[in-house]
């Protein structure tokens, strides 16, 4: 497994990561935060069934 990130991947995600596997998830957050994604995690927006 390695841990460079796709060529589409963007910029911060090497250092999201890098904090995660070094047991860092206050640093993953704050990498995450100051990215100014809104997160991955959200309820789904599709319509239903």
């Amino acid at each position: 497994m390695t841990t460079e990130a796709p060529p589409s991947a963007p910029e911060w995600l090497p250092r999201f990561e890098e904090a995660l596997e070094s047991g860092d998830p206050l640093g993953a957050s704050d990498t995450l935060r100051k990215s100014g994604v809104n997160g991955w995690v959200r309820k789904d927006q599709s319509p239903g069934p």
